[in-house]
């Protein structure tokens, strides 16, 4: 993750959103909540759960503390009122372009990930195998080097999975580097 420059005060301005899923019926809605930094376009936090104050709490506590202390641009939801300090808050409507920016990203997440998309047949049977897709789109680094999640304890079968992730993602580029040297 890019950490923020300390003397550029527009490396810590921060777009967040929710969006959300459903997990094995619709009437089950999850809400993936995402802090996107502006200037590096990079999710730093993200979570998943409802779309409480309490969900909005566990996203500002994954959020690294050098990002915590700069600007947020949000919509109007009022859990973010409730979380983030006022005088770091500026809640705005999409019209603004002040949220531009994770609203494309959650735009192209739904485009690219069928769970996400709002009429569909492609969804997750559990919240265990909604984190790992979500976190499979952040990024192809090392699990260690992702974006921080949120700081409830993931279940033993959770971690498995994003182990497994790892693995596969690296089994890709091994195989992606194997064509290159020998097209043939």
């Amino acid at each position: 993750m890019v950490t923020p420059d300390p003397q550029d005060a527009t490396s810590t301005t921060l777009e967040l959103d929710e969006l959300w899923s459903f997990v094995l019926k619709k009437a089950n809605r999850s809400w993936v909540w995402i802090a996107l930094c502006r200037k590096t376009r990079q999710v730093v936090a993200y979570t998943i759960g409802d779309r409480s104050k309490e969900t909005c709490l566990r996203l500002w506590e994954a959020i690294p503390s050098a990002y915590r202390e700069g600007h947020c641009f949000t919509d109007f939801w009022a859990a973010y009122a409730a979380v983030i300090p006022e005088a770091q808050h500026s809640a705005v409507g999409k019209e603004t372009g002040e949220t531009a920016h994770v609203e494309r990203w959650n735009n192209t997440l739904r485009q690219r990930l069928a769970r996400f998309v709002r009429m569909t047949l492609s969804f997750s049977k559990s919240v265990v195998m909604l984190r790992p897709r979500v976190f499979s789109s952040f990024s192809i680094a090392p699990i260690e080097s992702g974006p921080s999640c949120s700081s409830e304890p993931l279940p033993k079968i959770d971690r498995l999975m994003t182990d497994f992730l790892s693995v596969m993602r690296l089994l890709s580029l091994v195989t992606e580097m194997r064509v290159r040297l020998n097209p043939y």
